[in-house]
């Protein structure tokens, strides 16, 4: 699941990463955006990765991140880190890289410390790059090369999990390249093309969020989607809960479902839906119904319609985690969307996430914001 959780983080960044390529026009250069994703390396019952981004030069973003689970119930705990810049550096061909973050710790000697990681990549496959056309002129440029992680990484969870070593990871070095001007809806293809979805205006599917504070301060954070895949109906739902009094770290823990498509649903008036995760167990369970409280926000765009429901959740939906304590949702505010196509099918729709339902994702990602990727992307706005 962490390759589907991955894809659902770039979806809810992919409206802001869009603004931020509509405002490159101020300046002369292009946007670059580094990324790095290693394969899960088995540390005993939980799988290691390290999630890298860059908005070059202004600031890196470091999520390490253990999981556990099997392809449908997973859940997991993610450590982020704002780091300095330059701490992640590539070069040009992306043959080779370097992760240095120094001490993770407040200040030098102070605690936690959540110890350090430095890697060097090398690239041990052929570069790969697509590029799609600007409106006016140029391209926007999408490369990856996959290799070899090694070093030194020691890092200390400061909690029951212990500490993690590890010496060699395989990893993907990834680059975006945006020229001024470029527009909006750019990379939202680059973002399918990168993973071998070919670009489609339209896919039918319901999308369900909410957020709100729990009783011990903490912030929870409820997605759900329902669309077809590989010619079948299925459900996800991921519940996230972040906390922040971990300085240097911002702590989330996720719990993930991929399960049958009557986990989530909702009337056609989207005045009512549910979400039901008994299919979640044992690390999520209960029931979410939603009750619309304000005038529906109706959208069309090129043969897609989308409805957007605003109102609240109430029910009793309980994750459990190894870490951190269990979460516990009574009550908060969300949206609910729907998406129709009203042309001719693509021949893609039942492969992929749509660009009209990324728009919509973008559009629930403000109730995201306790997502260590969308906090780094917000902070560089």
């Amino acid at each position: 699941m962490a390759r589907f959780r991955l894809l659902l983080v770039l979806s809810l960044v992919a409206g802001s990463l869009s603004v931020l390529a509509t405002n490159a026009a101020a300046t002369p250069n292009p946007k670059v955006y580094l990324g790095l994703d290693t394969v899960p390396h088995s540390v005993g019952q939980y799988s290691l990765l390290l999630t890298g981004f860059e908005q070059v030069p202004r600031f890196t973003f470091l999520g390490v991140e253990l999981e556990r689970g099997t392809e449908r119930v997973s859940q997991g705990h993610e450590w982020g880190f704002d780091l300095h810049r330059g701490d992640f550096t590539a070069s040009d061909d992306l043959a080779s890289a370097q992760l240095s973050t120094g001490e993770l710790a407040p200040a030098p000697g102070e605690r936690p410390d959540y110890g350090s990681i430095d890697m060097g990549f090398e690239g041990s496959s052929p570069l790969h790059s697509v590029s799609v056309p600007c409106p006016r002129s140029g391209e926007a440029t999408f490369s990856q090369r996959s290799g070899t992680l090694d070093g030194s990484l020691d890092f200390n969870t400061n909690s029951a999990l212990g500490v993690v070593d590890a010496q060699t990871l395989q990893a993907t070095v990834t680059r975006f390249a945006i020229p001024a001007g470029c527009g909006r809806g750019v990379l939202d293809t680059l973002f399918q093309l990168q993973f071998g979805f070919s670009p489609q205006e339209c896919g039918e599917g319901l999308v369900v969020a909410g957020a709100g504070p729990l009783p011990d301060g903490r912030n929870t954070f409820l997605f759900g989607d329902k669309f077809r895949f590989h010619g079948r109906d299925v459900a996800l739902i991921s519940v996230d809960v972040s906390d922040y009094d971990n300085p240097p770290a911002f702590i989330d823990h996720f719990v993930t479902v991929f399960g049958p498509p009557g986990m989530i649903a909702a009337s056609r008036s989207l005045d009512f839906a549910h979400v039901r995760a008994r299919p979640g167990k044992p690390f999520l369970s209960g029931f979410l119904g939603f009750h619309r409280t304000k005038t529906l926000d109706e959208h069309t765009r090129k043969g897609c319609d989308s409805l957007l429901a605003q109102g609240r959740w109430k029910g009793h939906m309980v994750a459990r985690f190894d870490i951190g304590g269990h979460a516990v949702m009574r009550l908060f505010g969300g949206l609910i969307g729907r998406t129709t196509q009203t042309g001719t099918e693509s021949p893609f729709s039942a492969s992929a996430p749509s660009t009209a339902r990324r728009f919509m994702h973008s559009a629930l990602g403000v109730l995201a914001r306790m997502a260590p990727a969308w906090r780094a992307l917000a902070a560089s706005l």
